[in-house]
């Protein structure tokens, strides 16, 4: 009964009121308990900081009192009457200044054994102070001294004594002054002090023995100050405040500190208290002021709440509190009709009625969702009767009552409306079906629907199989999710199953056909790319990658492609992708890509773009393969095919100059041979006289020259062409050169009246070549100027040195050379004017012969011409030695000359001579025996071999061309012999084969030396005699 009363009691706004009023007092009133605890630990702070200067301040004037003390014993100290000993001087003084200082209790002087020599007041007794502290300190330190607590022996009176040294002339203690302070004296002067109320000062020594005390000085003074503690404190803080109890029992604050002196003798302290009750009274009777006063103020606020609380309060809420009884009643209309004044009960009641009307108008809202959640409801149903994707959910977690959805009821076989739980309640069918994962039943918890409630977590993409009844298997993909309470506990499960059987059939079908692809691609090498153009990465198949020389990890972009890209083919690549992209046309490039390790290779890449809804590219793909074999091929066959249409017209070209060649080397043949064969026939005749006989000779000798000449000009061609020709280099004076080749044309200039002009630089160095060679191309270039330059013309020769070479000029004023053919004059087989009807002869070997031969010896040749009938001018460049005579004293001469201390060279020597055709046969007979040497000449290489057996021949020249046997056979033969036979004879091939082939298959048979045919007599005897040691 008395809780629902205070219950009852409490409930009372206006109570709570005057409760809420107490409550706010409460704060007050700590706060002034607080403020006054602050305040009295501020007092006694205070009165803490005011002791302590005040026995400061007391320490001071006695530190004075000390230091006059020490001025006037030192004063003493220097007296006379003092000094000399004398007692009764001593006496009288001392008495005088007695009466001077009341507050000394007595003078004195002290002999070093402690002996008291004089006083005042003056004793008859022996007063010894040996044992006073005063004294030894003094003697000892021989400075001023301050002692303890005493009851003077001449005095009778409580005292503390300071003393002096007397010293003599040597510094040496002769005596000690002392004065005896007197702690009465002390004592008034601290009753003077006008302390508070129940404060005390005591004035204690070191062994805290009471020297002054006040109040009662008479019951305190020469008593211990205090316990052990309090002493030991004050001698190790030597000054500062506690709190403590006094001699009299009563707790104050004190304050402490001592009174230094120059000497070693203890110090003296001075301590002040005062009652704690006194030092913070101020602060008590504040505190007392502050709490009548909110006594006073509460009262008044209470009054206020129990007559104000009704009159501005609770009329107003009980008005708020009939319109809620009438809301909870459902009278949504009702309000409040307050007036919404200003303040919280004001905004209070329009915040009531704004309320009242959300809620009225969330009441229709609710009715209208409710309408509106049914239709929901209504929705979801449909839509769970009739989507396509099989759905389950049990409402518990018992699984005894599983609805399934109509799609998943056909799944399992079963009717839309049947319970497909596998453990139904008792008495009702369980439906058959059976749901595998890799072929084995799942039971129980293992079932998703039941896992997901039991765990209370989601279980996703689970791959299960559901078995019919009439053993059909369906495929199924699905999830399962608890459902939660209001506790956040599993109460039931959802789940989702996709039929993906036919999805499933088709995968494999796609992965058939992709495993086919892949056979096909990887069996024709070919790799697939995927160009994703907004992010621009480019993702390669694994044959792209190893075509590109990418690891399999690497990946690129289209900048990365871009790169790999030869840079000649970038920008076809750039426009191949953009015109793609833009006009939609399919990609087919053929590039070459350049791999990490710098191997080039071709690729041929084949795609097309692909767009989405609004036509934008998004990205392209197609496949690449490598085309380097068949480009590789391709260019290979473009270069034989390149090859081959140059050799074909290099054949063409070759094989009309060879006509054009054949057809001139013909005439040049024959035409010699005409003169010959028409004047033998008229000297055969022998009507010509002797200089028509002579003419006759000159003329066939300078045509059979001619022919020579010719011979030997297409044997060197051969030998340029084959690389075999050999030099004999020494050092050459041009001079001589020129020289030579000016007399072997000078009978031709003669025949055309040409005038040539040597310009001979006589002081010109030497050079480094072939003599024979180097004339040979003087003679050409002189032979072609005179040939081209008609009668009555000019030839100039010129030599000089240009920088630091030889330089051979020959001009003429002549036919000149047309500029189409000019850079075409130094190549072989090639004549201006190759027609019938041409006015000049030759083959076109000359200048293609003398570049050749200059530039073997280091030289250069070239030829200018204003034009035709012009002139032309041939100038050849020829190093100079920079030593020329050092070089030529270090040359052996290459050139072998016949001796001529002998009239006849091949005199004693007996000579074989073989050759098939006997005017050869007469010729050389002829020249070996004017030479001096004893000829046997054989038709036929049996010939010889027999009448090497008879006739013991020096040499061997055999002709090479001849029937059964001939020359390489017939000397493989004389090798086979023995010596004594003649296997080791020398020989030499006389022979019309003059081309290099001939003569190393001539010194391969074992001949020592080749000649070819026609013959020079000196020459032929040059070789026997160099092959026999005749030379």
């Amino acid at each position: 009964m008395g809780f629902r009363f205070n219950s009852s009691f409490l409930s009372s706004l206006r109570i709570r009121l005057i409760l809420l009023v107490l409550l706010a007092v409460i704060p007050a009133l700590g706060l002034i308990l607080y403020t006054a605890s602050a305040q009295r630990r501020s007092a006694a702070t205070d009165a803490k900081e005011n002791l302590l200067r005040l026995a400061q301040f007391a320490a001071a004037n006695q530190e004075q009192a000390n230091e006059g003390v020490r001025q006037l014993l030192m004063a003493l100290s220097q007296l006379p009457e003092i000094r000399n000993g004398n007692t009764e001087l001593c006496e009288r003084l001392l008495a005088n200044l007695l009466k001077q200082y009341r507050a000394y209790a007595g003078f004195g002087v002290i002999d070093t054994n402690g002996n008291l020599i004089c006083s005042a007041p003056s004793t008859n007794k022996a007063i010894n102070a040996a044992d006073r502290s005063y004294f030894r300190f003094a003697k000892s330190t021989r400075a001023f001294a301050v002692g303890e607590y005493q009851i003077g022996r001449a005095t009778k009176k409580a005292s503390i004594n300071f003393s002096y040294p007397l010293l003599d002339g040597d510094g040496k203690v002769k005596a000690v002054v002392f004065a005896a302070w007197d702690l009465a004296w002390l004592n008034k002067l601290a009753a003077k002090a006008q302390l508070p109320k129940g404060s005390v000062l005591t004035v204690s020594d070191r062994n805290g023995t009471v020297l002054v005390r006040y109040p009662d000085p008479q019951n305190w003074v020469g008593k211990p100050l205090a316990d052990r503690n309090t002493i030991e404190f004050i001698l190790q803080q030597k000054e500062g405040t506690n709190e403590a109890r006094g001699l009299d029992g009563v707790e104050r604050l004190y304050a402490f500190t001592g009174v230094s002196n120059a000497s070693t003798s203890p110090d003296i302290f001075i301590r002040i208290g005062i009652p704690q009750d006194v030092a913070v009274a101020e602060a008590d009777r504040l505190l007392a002021l502050n709490l009548i006063s909110l006594a006073t103020v509460t009262i008044l606020a209470l009054v206020a709440a129990w007559v104000g609380g009704d009159l501005f309060l609770l009329r107003k809420v009980k008005s708020l509190v009939t319109t809620t009884e009438q809301l909870r009643q459902g009278e949504m209309s009702a309000r409040t009709h307050l007036t919404y004044e200003p303040g919280e009960l004001g905004q209070l009641a329009r915040a009531f009625d704004e309320m009242a009307e959300t809620l009225e108008i969330r009441e229709r809202a609710i009715a209208k969702l409710n309408q509106d959640l049914q239709h929901r409801i209504d929705e979801l149903q449909t839509l769970f009767e009739v989507i396509p994707i099989g759905i389950l959910i049990a409402r518990d977690l018992t699984f005894s009552n599983v609805q399934a959805n109509p799609a998943f009821a056909q799944i399992l076989g079963l009717s839309p409306n049947m319970n497909v739980s596998s453990t139904p309640p008792e008495g009702n069918p369980r439906p058959f079906y059976k749901i595998l994962q890799n072929g084995k039943e799942l039971t129980g918890d293992e079932l998703p629907l039941r896992y997901a409630a039991v765990h209370g977590v989601p279980v996703e993409g689970k791959v299960v199989d559901a078995v019919r009844e009439d053993g059909s298997v369906s495929h199924l993909f699905g999830y399962a999710a608890p459902l939660f309470d209001e506790q956040g506990k599993p109460r039931g499960s959802v789940a989702a199953f996709l039929d993906i059987t036919k999805l499933q059939q088709t995968e494999a079908a796609l992965k058939a056909s992709e495993e086919r692809l892949r056979f096909a691609l990887e069996g024709g090498e070919i790799g697939t790319w995927d160009f994703d153009i907004a992010s621009g990465k480019i993702v390669w198949s694994e044959r792209c990658k190893i075509m590109a020389g990418l690891a399999p990890k690497d990946e690129t972009n289209y900048t990365d492609f871009i790169n790999a890209i030869h840079p000649e083919d970038r920008a076809q690549i750039n426009t191949a992708v953009e015109r793609s992209l833009a006009n939609r046309e399919d990609y087919d490039v053929e590039t070459r890509i350049i791999r990490k390790d710098g191997a080039v290779r071709w690729i041929r890449s084949i795609g097309r773009a692909y767009h989405d809804g609004q036509g934008r590219p998004v990205r392209m793909a197609g496949v690449a393969f490598d085309i380097t074999d068949r480009k590789l091929a391709e260019q290979q066959k473009e270069r034989l095919l390149e090859r081959e249409r140059a050799a074909r017209e290099e054949a063409e070209r070759a094989n009309r100059i060879k006509d054009e060649f054949l057809a001139v080397l013909s005439h040049e043949l024959r035409s010699p041979l005409n003169p010959i064969l028409g004047w033998t026939k008229l000297l055969r005749s022998r009507k010509l006289d002797e200089q028509a006989s002579e003419r006759a000779l000159e003329t066939i000798e300078r045509n059979a020259k001619l022919q020579t000449q010719l011979i030997e000009d297409l044997l060197d061609v051969s030998r340029i062409l084959r690389g075999k020709l050999v030099l004999n280099a020494s050092p050459v004076n041009l001079i001589t050169v020129i020289q030579g080749a000016l007399e072997t044309v000078r009978l031709a200039a003669q025949a055309k009246h040409i005038e040539i002009q040597t310009i001979l630089d006589s002081e010109l160095g030497r050079v480094i070549g072939d003599g024979n060679r180097l004339q040979q191309v003087v003679w050409n270039l002189l032979s072609n100027a005179i040939k081209f330059t008609p009668p009555g013309g000019t030839v100039e020769v010129r030599l000089e040195q240009v920088d630091n070479y030889a330089q051979i000029q020959v001009k003429d004023n002549g036919k000149g050379i047309s500029p189409q053919f000019l850079p075409h004059v130094f190549e072989y087989f090639l004549q201006e004017d190759s027609q019938t009807t041409r006015k000049f002869g030759g083959l076109g070997l000359g200048l293609a012969i003398v570049r050749h031969l200059t530039e073997l010896q280091g030289g250069t040749v070239f030829a200018e011409s204003p034009g035709e009938n012009l002139g032309a001018t041939f100038t050849v460049r020829l190093p100079l030695l920079e030593d020329t005579q050092e070089l030529y004293d270090s040359c052996k001469d290459a050139l072998l000359h016949v001796s001529t201390t002998h009239q006849l060279p091949l005199s004693g020597l007996q000579i074989l001579v073989v050759d098939d055709e006997a005017d050869m046969r007469e010729l050389v007979v002829a020249i070996l025996t004017q030479s001096g040497a004893e000829v046997k000449v054989v038709a036929s290489a049996v010939e010889a071999l027999l009448a090497l057996d008879d006739f013991k021949a020096d040499i061997l020249v055999s002709d090479i061309g001849m029937p059964q046997i001939d020359g390489y056979m017939l000397m493989r033969q004389v090798r086979n012999r023995s010596p004594e036979q003649g296997g080791q004879i020398p020989a030499i091939a006389l022979t019309a084969y003059a081309g290099e082939i001939n003569q190393q298959q001539a010194l391969a048979a074992g001949f020592q030396q080749h000649i070819s045919k026609p013959v020079d007599p000196e020459e032929l005897v040059q070789a026997i005699a160099l092959l026999v040691g005749k030379v």
